[in-house]
């Protein structure tokens, strides 16, 4: 929300002071000149929220205690990679796991580079 905030008060005023004055309505203002122009923040944002949920470990631990939940239910990729590796005494397969958690990450993350190297050319 930080980001977020900061992106927003980032737009300049004569934008949205233009946009006024042409008549645009608040909702039309929120749509069609603030949504657009925090579309690369919002992206990267989500895409940053995405990678700490598919990694997410020690709340899952604390709050789940070593199933996870109730019968396995809060179970994510970094967990069941523990989960496996110590628990169940399966290295390989938390090996398996981990390669797994790494290749659903690494397009997201070049997604994300990519955008950054768009947005610094332009």
């Amino acid at each position: 929300m930080v980001i977020l905030s900061a992106a927003l008060k980032g737009i300049p005023a004569e934008i949205i002071e233009a946009a006024r004055v042409d008549g645009a309505t608040p909702v039309q203002i929120f749509a069609r000149i603030q949504v657009p122009l925090l579309g690369p923040t919002i992206s990267v944002v989500t895409v940053t929220m995405i990678i700490y949920v598919i990694k997410m470990f020690d709340l899952i631990y604390v709050m789940g205690g070593s199933n996870g939940g109730p019968l396995g239910a809060a179970r994510v990729i970094a967990f069941t990679q523990y989960v496996e590796t110590f628990n169940n005494g399966r290295a390989g397969y938390g090996s398996a796991v981990a390669v797994i958690m790494l290749l659903v990450v690494i397009p997201i993350m070049l997604l994300n580079i990519r955008r950054f190297r768009a947005g610094a050319s332009s």
